[in-house]
């Protein structure tokens, strides 16, 4: 993520952007309608959509994708299904992974950057836990 959209927006937007549309281009709505608009909104927020649309009206963005966090994510919600005593079989499903590979992700450790980001997402700028809990 680009600092102007983490300065814009501030980390925890940043971070659902990133989530939500990493790894695309999009072109910025100059109106608050359609496909693009939508997303923004499910993502970020009516009010951080507005001002991110503001700010870049027009122009085509590429977001960078934050694989390490949405990694994190899934790990921190294979654990909490575990804890749960949810089967390998629904949890791989939850996240998105084959049972083996759900197992895999929570042998590993988690990596710094990711859990503070997390960390900051959960604390209250979160707004939404629905956003910050759903698989990738």
């Amino acid at each position: 993520m680009t600092p102007e959209i983490v300065e814009l927006l501030g980390h925890a937007a940043a971070a659902h952007l990133a989530l939500a549309l990493g790894g695309r281009e999009i072109r910025v709505p100059a109106r608050r309608r359609g496909r693009t608009w939508a997303a923004l909104v499910l993502a970020i927020g009516e009010q951080d959509a507005a001002r991110f649309c503001e700010y870049f009206q027009g122009q085509r963005l590429y977001i960078a994708g934050s694989h390490r966090l949405r990694t994190e994510r899934n790990r921190a919600l294979a654990a909490r299904l575990r804890a749960q005593g949810k089967s390998w079989s629904e949890i791989a499903q939850a996240i998105g992974y084959t049972e083996r590979g759900a197992r895999k992700l929570l042998e590993k450790r988690p990596g710094l950057a990711a859990t503070v980001m997390l960390a900051v997402l959960k604390a209250g700028e979160c707004g939404d836990m629905e956003r910050c809990d759903a698989p990738a």
